[in-house]
């Protein structure tokens, strides 16, 4: 798990005050946050004061109910393509159709899409489509930022078919589109910055809190560890 926070922007309040009318189009200066709910999973689209973009996480669980709800709006397609289709109408007046950030919080089928053989094949052949790497099939990143690269080992090696689809998404966009891979850095506040316009808004920010058990001291960039040594545990 990992957290952060923005600074110095102003946010969009419009779709909260204005219930059963349709979102208005961003616009310069406003940063919108859209949470989109397909019932499956946790996703968060965000279009900063510059335009920049970033997607927070895109789930896509396969619990059975009562732990998750029926399918929102409905079954008729996948969440990864909900979501999708979601955030290309969001970003029909952007000049660009890429998403910046992608930022995946942690690994559970909620959040990056479960793993299941009955999943679409990517057109590449290469890996499923579930959840991120099915957004990843209909929109171009550039970035994209977790809490476990580049060897997904903490606190135990991650070895499932969930995780080996992932790591297989990601080697194909890296080798194919030259996507960049890191892993999320606490304390940071220029990990993830303002692409399109920054010297507009100077007192914009995103600041990397915690990850990994390493939190922001709230001092410049310096964090401090708050898990004791994986070695020095017992069992």
């Amino acid at each position: 798990m990992l957290s952060f926070f923005f600074s110095g922007a102003y946010i969009n309040l419009y779709g909260q005050s204005q219930t059963g009318k349709i979102f208005p189009s961003w616009s310069q200066g406003i940063l919108d946050i859209h949470h989109i709910n397909s019932g499956k999973g946790e996703s968060v689209f965000i279009i900063m004061p510059d335009g920049t973009t970033m997607l927070v996480d895109a789930g896509a669980t396969t619990r059975p109910k009562p732990r998750v709800t029926d399918q929102k709006p409905d079954a008729s397609r996948t969440p990864g393509e909900w979501i999708s289709r979601y955030i290309l109408y969001m970003m029909s007046d952007l000049p660009s159709k890429v998403l910046d950030y992608i930022l995946l919080t942690h690994f559970d089928g909620d959040h990056i899409g479960d793993y299941y053989h009955e999943a679409k094949t990517s057109k590449s052949g290469t890996f499923k489509l579930t959840g991120i790497t099915e957004v990843g099939e209909h929109i171009p990143f550039k970035k994209l930022v977790d809490r476990g690269w580049p060897d997904y080992n903490f606190p135990a090696p991650m070895e499932n078919d969930k995780m080996k689809n992932y790591r297989q998404f990601l080697k194909w966009h890296m080798e194919k589109n030259n996507t960049v891979v890191e892993r999320f850095i606490a304390g940071q506040n220029s990990q993830f910055v303002l692409l399109n316009n920054r010297d507009r808004y100077p007192g914009f920010e995103i600041q990397n809190i915690a990850v990994n058990g390493h939190v922001w001291t709230g001092v410049g960039t310096n964090e401090r560890n708050h898990f004791p040594a994986l070695e020095d545990l017992k069992t």
